[in-house]
Order: structure tokens, then sequence, then C-alpha cells
């Protein structure tokens, strides 16, 4: 469960805009920038009235200290290649679960440049060649195991570890489990100074299951990479099938390095067992994050929520 960033960006903005088209743009802003609910929608029938609009709009985000700035895509990816439209929900924007299996932005180094690309959460592979085994087996294709990648040579993970991309998000939720507690507490889980990053992960098209029979269309689907719990972490996502895992955390530079096409194994490995450190992270408690149901207190999933007598996490 995340709370992401859809890379709606300045450069989206003006190709829409060059198509004859309109972006507004609103966002899920991180704590520490104050949380600021943004949503996307699409305007048709552009003119220099509109544009000005957009214009003026973009202006009031850059003077706003506590926004940020929804054009970080392209200053964290250069040239930032804008693969296909963008259909985002507003509930998704503030809280995207895996299981759906929904579309989502990723981002791919491909002939040279970034591309941000639109693709299902959840990985369908060939061999899962009936409802009946994709609905069993689908589930547990929108993580894998960082170990998987390189020292199971049977694996799917290890046969497409040269599909690499990265997962822009702004932080991820997890539920802690307390003694004595009816109901596991949530975590809104960010980078300290990073409001925006990039999980790494893996993608794959499998030709064999077009999303459009008509055109051919292949769907392209990505998996998010787990590791060994840092510290923190192990307080928090502490019971489950999964219990003591986190995503792969990394430093900007690891980040952008894993997209590189040309990685050895032992590049690879050096990436994934990189473990981030606990005092770069910051986990705050939130109100319950799961359904649609607005908060009692009117603030937005991702703000602090106050439970009286929550044990302290130790750092």
């Amino acid at each position: 469960m995340y709370n992401p960033l859809p890379l709606l960006t300045r450069g989206l903005l003006d190709d829409q805009l060059a198509k004859g088209k309109r972006w507004f743009i609103r966002q899920t802003f991180p704590r520490g920038m104050e949380a600021r609910l943004i949503a996307a929608f699409l305007i048709r029938g552009y003119d220099e009235d509109e544009k000005t609009a957009a214009d003026q709009h973009l202006a009031a985000l850059k003077n706003d200290g506590n926004a940020f700035l929804y054009d970080a895509g392209d200053g964290y990816f250069p040239n930032l290649t804008h693969d296909g439209e963008i259909n985002f929900d507003l509930d998704m924007g503030m809280h995207f679960m895996a299981l759906g299996h929904n579309r989502y932005p990723v981002i791919l180094f491909e002939n040279g440049e970034y591309h941000r690309k639109y693709f299902e959460w959840g990985i369908i592979a060939e061999y899962m060649d009936t409802p009946e085994k994709i609905k069993a087996m689908r589930k547990s294709m929108v993580n894998a195991r960082s170990e998987k990648i390189l020292e199971d040579k049977r694996s799917f993970w290890y046969r497409i570890r040269r599909a690499r991309c990265l997962i822009p998000v702004t932080g991820i939720y997890e539920h802690r489990e307390i003694k004595g507690w009816k109901n596991k507490v949530p975590y809104h889980i960010r980078l300290k100074d990073r409001p925006l990053f990039g999980i790494p992960g893996l993608y794959h098209y499998n030709t064999k299951m077009p999303s459009d029979p008509e055109t051919g269309e292949v769907r392209g689907m990505f998996t998010l990479i787990t590791r060994a719990a840092n510290p923190l972490m192990r307080q928090i996502h502490n019971s489950g099938d999964n219990a003591f895992r986190m995503p792969v955390f990394l430093p900007k530079e690891m980040e952008l390095e894993w997209l590189k096409p040309d990685l050895t194994d032992a590049d690879i490995a050096r990436i994934l067992t990189y473990e981030m450190p606990s005092d770069q992270l910051i986990a705050e408690p939130v109100f319950s994050i799961r359904g649609r149901t607005p908060r009692p207190d009117g603030q937005p999933k991702n703000a602090p929520y106050l439970y009286p007598d929550l044990p302290a996490l130790i750092c």
C-alpha cells in the first residue's frame, strides 16, 4: 500500500497543451509540506486564455512554500518522455493498493531516455495461462523478494532481472501490530528530505495477453522489490506472511543507477543489498487507511494521527 506521486509534470502539461488539451494538476503532498489535496483532470478545448490560466496555476504553486512542485518529475528524471495519458483516480492518488492490480506510473530508461509508462501492478507470467491460475498466483507477483532476483536462478525474477524500473512515490503505508491492541496501527513512512523518491522494481510485457485484442498492444506490468527490514521497519511491519520486510529504499544516485541498462549482476547485488538507515526514515501513525470513508477529523490519509498510549518506536 503506497502513497504515490503520479508524475503529472510540467513537461506533461506542455505536451497536453500542444495536443489541444489542458491539465489542471492537484496532488496529495507529504507531511512536512502540509497535506494538500490535488486532483488531476483533463479539460479539452485548449485556447490561449486557458494556457494563461494554467501558467498562473503553476506560478501559484511555485510561490506556495507548502506545495511540492508537480514538475519535480522532470527535474528528477531529465528529459522525461510521457508515454500515454494518465487517467488517475483521486482516491488512488492518496492510497494505492497493490491487490487491485490497477495501472500506475513507472519510470524506465529506454533508448537513452527516461520514459514514464503506465503499467499494471502485479505481473502475470506466461505460465499463468488460465483465469484460475491468474487469480491464485498474481497476488504473489506484486512484490519480488530481492534475494530471489539473483540467488534463485530458476525464479521468474532472475529471468527478468534486466527489465528494471522505478516506482515513483511520496511515501508508503504499513501496519504495526501492538500486543494487547485489537487493531493494527497504520503508519505512513517516507524518506527524510525526499518528497519524491523511486522504489526499484521489475517489469514485464506479457505477449500472450494483449490489453487491446484489436491492436495487439501488450500489457506492461511491474513488481515492487522488497528486502529484509531495517530496525525501524521491523518494529512496524511486524506481523503477517511477509513480516519484517520493507521496500528497497535507495539514495537518489543509486535509484538512477538502477535504471542503467549495462548493470552487471554484481552491480544489481550491491544495489539490492543496500539498507537505508533507520534515521533516514520518518514514520508517523495515521488514521485507518482502508476504505474510502473520510477521516473523522477531516484530514487526508497521510496526516499524522494521535493514538493515546501508543508505544513509541525505538530508533
